[in-house]
C-alpha cells in the first residue's frame, strides 16, 4: 500500500489544500520498502488530488482538508486521515503501528476529539 504524509518544515502540513510536498512511503507488511518525496507542483488543489492518484496513493494523512478535496480523494479510492498535526516521523509511526487517529496528534481545537469522525468532521 501507498501513503502519503503532507509535510511542511518537517511536520504534517497544517492544510493540505495548499500543500507543497508529500512524503510518500510504499508499506509491505507493515514495513517501509520504499521511501521518496514529492512536489505537488500544480497550484489548483484539485491537481493535487490528481497527483495522488498518479502516484497510487490510498491513503493521505494530512492536516485541515476542505469538504471538496476530501470528498472528491474519497472519490478516487483514496482514505483521508485528516486534522493531524505533529512531527512528520512521529506520525508515520503512529500510522505503521495503527495509532492514526491519535489524540496527541490532532489538529488543536479541530472539531474535537469526541465529534472528529461525525458529520462533516472527518
Amino acid at each position: 500500500m501507498k501513503a502519503a504524509f503532507a509535510v511542511w518544515s518537517g511536520r504534517i502540513s497544517p492544510v493540505f489544500d495548499v500543500s507543497r510536498r508529500v512524503v510518500v512511503l510504499e508499506i509491505r507488511n507493515d514495513e517501509i520498502v520504499a521511501r521518496t518525496e514529492e512536489t505537488l507542483q500544480d497550484e489548483h488543489p484539485v491537481g493535487k488530488i490528481r497527483r495522488l492518484v498518479q502516484l497510487g496513493i490510498e491513503t493521505l494523512v494530512c492536516g485541515a482538508i476542505s469538504s471538496h478535496l476530501a470528498d472528491l480523494a474519497s472519490l478516487q479510492g483514496i482514505r483521508t486521515i485528516p486534522f493531524t498535526a505533529g512531527e512528520v516521523e512521529e506520525v508515520i509511526q503512529a500510522f505503521l503501528t495503527r495509532g492514526l487517529p491519535k489524540r496527541e496528534m490532532t489538529m488543536p481545537g479541530c472539531c474535537g476529539w469526541r465529534r472528529r469522525f461525525r458529520g462533516r468532521c472527518r
